[in-house]
């Protein structure tokens, strides 16, 4: 028996899964139904080219809502569609508050006496919101770690809901299979520094870069810098093949910097890191530069390392590559950590309880 349908928007199409911000979103509202145990149905709301509405796991729904051509562009896309969706629910929640789409929400739900959360994901596309104190007009603000609370700049109390990782999914392969390679997955974007990890990585071992490239200026440099060394691209790697090379990994590495080798500031890099996060699942230890809300996760000389600069993050995987027996141990502890702390049931669990909240009141 339902008691309760909350609605998740958000400006990702997912007619490409292409990133963390994309996975987040479905692990939360799965992790939401799950801790529910079958009294809350959660349904993403998102743009599309045309309406549809699929299962995604028991109590999940992806809805999508049909926008004119002429909007489509990344937070801009709104119609009623969308907006109507939402509002057919107890709760909303609002991904990407600083958005086109985010703000309409927010507006459309305090319109309608809805409870409505907001979470920003970085990446601001819109600044009105902010400008005008958007924030204030919601009933909970959700962050997935202290810096990225910080960085919204609120006197509205902050949530830190932190995780949100498939544990079942991503596992641990067989024991003795051997650590072989570094590996960085995300989005191939300058402030992700995979330049910086290029260079950092010591020769005698092999790179693995995996993700997608939306800036392919930015490939080209990578790509240079990679062509005397022994690195691997997997620009099209299924899910699947994703949590294989995590398995296979001496270290999962997140190399963030606030500045980019173009000399761009970029002052809220990373505010959690998820593919982190799944790396640690899968037993790999953690390797980040100190930047944004990565050392959050990362806990020195026992999950992972966290290095200052870039010859601190070549030592640290040196390290790892002499010592396997050590990485082993930080891996399994990094597994412990995050299946105990931040798997998306717990994350599930805690918004939950925020959701039950609103809704009585």
């Amino acid at each position: 028996m339902r008691d309760m349908r909350v609605a998740f928007t958000t400006p990702a199409t997912f007619e490409e899964v292409s990133g963390g911000g994309e996975r987040y979103v479905l692990n939360l509202a799965r992790g939401v139904a799950r801790a529910s145990a079958g009294a809350v149905e959660v349904e993403v709301v998102v743009p599309g080219e045309r309406s549809s509405r699929q299962a995604v796991d028991e109590g999940v729904w992806l809805r999508s809502c049909r926008v004119e051509p002429s909007t489509v562009g990344y937070g801009s896309a709104v119609s009623w569609e969308l907006i109507e969706a939402a509002l057919a629910a107890d709760l909303i929640h609002v991904h990407q508050v600083f958005t086109l789409l985010g703000e309409s929400m927010v507006l459309a739900a305090r319109g309608s006496r809805r409870p409505v959360c907001v979470t920003d994901h970085g990446g601001w596309v819109s600044t009105a919101g902010r400008e005008l104190g958007l924030l204030q007009l919601a009933d909970a603000v959700v962050a997935y770690s202290r810096f990225g609370a910080a960085a919204l700049g609120t006197s509205q109390p902050v949530a830190v809901v932190e995780g949100g990782v498939d544990t079942r999914f991503f596992s641990p392969g067989e024991p003795e299979r051997p650590r072989e390679h570094v590996l960085f997955v995300g989005r191939i974007l300058p402030h992700k520094g995979v330049d910086v990890l290029v260079r950092a990585c010591p020769r005698q071992l092999r790179l693995v870069i995996a993700g997608t490239a939306p800036d392919p200026e930015y490939l080209e440099e990578v790509e240079r810098l990679a062509r005397d060394r022994s690195v691997t691209f997997v620009l099209d790697g299924s899910d699947e093949q994703i949590r294989d090379l995590y398995r296979g990994a001496l270290a999962v590495v997140a190399p963030s910097v606030y500045v980019d080798l173009r000399g761009h500031f970029h002052a809220h890099p990373e505010l959690m890191g998820l593919t982190l996060l799944e790396g640690m699942a899968c037993g790999a230890p953690a390797v980040c530069l100190r930047t944004g809300a990565l050392p959050e996760y990362v806990e020195q000389d026992v999950t992972g390392f966290i290095a200052d600069d870039e010859p601190g993050l070549g030592e640290c995987l040196a390290q790892l590559a002499a010592d396997p027996a050590r990485g082993r141990r930080m891996g399994s502890a990094a597994r412990e950590r995050v299946s105990t702390a931040w798997d998306l049931g717990a994350a599930g669990s805690r918004l939950l309880d925020l959701y039950r909240q609103l809704v009585v009141a």
